[in-house]
């Protein structure tokens, strides 16, 4: 019997969450992310984050933990080649211990998502879905068609999901959740995670 694209995605143990882009419009990606975590609530959700780059309360509240990726322009303006290649290395480390089945990947406007991209690759995660106009050479599995171009990006992200069956409809962002995700970030409250740490076993 074939298994449907939502099926290929919904199964999985634990999936990554990949952003690509600068901190202002990171934000943006809380949506998508809040929907991802309402259409698979058991599923472990690991974020492949751009090293330096806050992440929002809304996503902080919504996942599981966090590997750092190098940021493209790193090797010239913040980072020595030689610390960009050591971020890369532990993240492909990181990625292979959680042993995600599968990637999504959300990019800022004018951003690529190669770096992520080719970090799970290397990582060996079978599914990798994003648009086509952000990852060239054939590296997704679920290469899909982006929206209109004046498609604000928080509906983009949405949009993804969407195509993968993957959309649960987020809740509307309260105090509360911003709460959620301070405490994740700071440790407070019992938070079980913080960020930085080791990705727990399967």
């Amino acid at each position: 019997m074939s298994t449907s694209v939502a099926e290929q995605w919904t199964d999985a143990r634990a999936l990554v969450i990949a952003y690509s882009g600068s901190g202002a419009g990171a934000s943006a990606v809380g949506p998508a992310a809040r929907a991802l975590r309402a259409s698979i609530p058991e599923t472990r959700l690991l974020l492949l984050w751009p090293v330096g780059v806050r992440v929002p309360p809304l996503v902080t509240a919504v996942v599981d933990g966090r590997i750092e990726c190098p940021m493209p322009e790193a090797a010239g303006k913040t980072a020595t080649l030689k610390a960009v290649r050591g971020i890369a290395a532990r993240a492909v480390r990181g990625l292979r211990a959680a042993a995600p089945a599968g990637a999504v990947f959300f990019s800022e406007a004018g951003c690529t998502a190669c770096v992520p991209v080719y970090l799970c690759c290397l990582a060996g995660i079978a599914r990798r879905a994003g648009f086509t106009a952000e990852v060239t050479g054939g590296l997704l599995t679920n290469p899909l068609e982006p929206p209109p171009a004046a498609t604000p990006e928080p509906e983009r992200h949405l949009f993804l999901l969407e195509s993968l069956g993957l959309a649960g409809g987020p809740k509307p962002f309260t105090s509360s959740d911003e709460a959620a995700g301070s405490a994740q970030l700071t440790g407070t409250e019992g938070a079980a995670l913080r960020f930085g740490t080791a990705w727990p076993g399967p």
